[in-house]
């Protein structure tokens, strides 16, 4: 009796272990690792600016998109001195990873081709449901690297508001102009009028910022005193004129611009387009062609424009753009 009890009492447990067994089993986990995944959705930052000194803020969201995936966005900011003012780089980037484990990778896109491969690695804190992200970047192209390592928004709270940035000058880094007239910078935020000579903006653009060109030189071809704005943004005449110049010029932008109403019109400055005092143009409509990076190769263009259009000046120019309210 005692024998056939003690040999029961074995099949009982092993039939208790055995379904436990199954649920610990590694390769079940393996397969479902979705069900050992921590939700890991919210607003963190990363912050060590300081002012007068420079620094990063980078901000990152987190949303969850089902099955152990998450999309994740960042918006990032450099400050940073230039003399005695402060101004700073801008950049951003949004894309979709699976987390394994507590380790999350993705590539992120600007929408301007810009693109950058990160790795979040998620920490506890002592602060239950509150998490650290650290964040690695290679190949990075989003302008400014979103390297650091981001805490909750408030200090653990997760809000969803996120702390007033310090007050800089509404100014970024210029950024160089476009010259192939077959290769504009277009983008998500901009695209800009065939007329235009376009130059690189970011992947989102704030409202009442200026982004400005580096210089450039561009050659001074012809100045309208008066135009019908017969095509609403432009006037027909002056924009067929332009398009005739550019087949003589393939490889250098032909740009103009008019005075027509456009409150998405890019704007440029040169010497003589305004009076001595800045609030008059003297200048509104012209047409004029890229001559190069440098002086020199802006001079050595304008006497090859000559032989064609005598009366051209070279111009050392920026062109601006601001969203307006429309």
């Amino acid at each position: 009796m005692a024998i056939s009890e003690e040999i029961l009492l074995k099949t009982i447990v092993s039939s208790l272990i055995l379904p436990l067994f199954l649920l610990l089993d590694p390769v079940q986990i393996a397969r479902n690792p979705s069900s050992q995944a921590v939700d890991y959705s919210g607003r963190y930052v990363f912050k060590n600016y300081r002012k007068g000194k420079g620094g990063y803020e980078n901000h990152l969201e987190i949303s969850s998109v089902g099955n152990g995936r998450f999309h994740v966005s960042f918006e990032l900011t450099y400050f940073y001195m230039a003399g005695k003012a402060e101004t700073f780089h801008e950049g951003s980037g949004a894309g979709d990873g699976q987390l394994r484990g507590n380790v999350l990778t993705a590539t992120l896109s600007d929408e301007a081709n810009g693109s950058c491969r990160v790795t979040l690695t998620f920490g506890e804190t002592l602060i239950a449901g509150d998490y650290t992200v650290t964040v690695k970047s290679t190949n990075c192209g989003i302008n400014v690297v979103p390297d650091g390592v981001y805490r909750t928004e408030g200090g653990g709270k997760r809000s969803g508001i996120s702390a007033p940035r310090p007050l800089v000058p509404k100014t970024i880094l210029p950024q160089e102009v476009c010259p192939d007239p077959q290769a504009p910078c277009n983008s998500a935020a901009k695209r800009f009028a065939p007329y235009d000579i376009s130059f690189k903006l970011p992947g989102k653009l704030s409202r009442g910022r200026t982004y400005t060109s580096l210089p450039f030189y561009g050659v001074l071809l012809k100045t309208f005193a008066e135009e019908s704005c017969d095509a609403d943004d432009h006037t027909e005449s002056i924009e067929r004129e332009r398009l005739k110049i550019q087949l003589a010029y393939p490889h250098n932008k032909v740009f103009a611009t008019y005075s027509c109403p456009n409150l998405d019109a890019v704007d440029y400055e040169f010497a003589g387009r305004l009076d001595s005092t800045g609030e008059r143009v003297l200048i509104q409509t012209f047409i004029a062609v890229y001559a190069g990076k440098s002086e020199a190769e802006g001079n050595q263009f304008l006497t090859y424009v000559k032989t064609i259009y005598p009366q051209a000046t070279l111009k050392r120019m920026k062109v601006s753009y601001e969203i307006l309210d429309q």
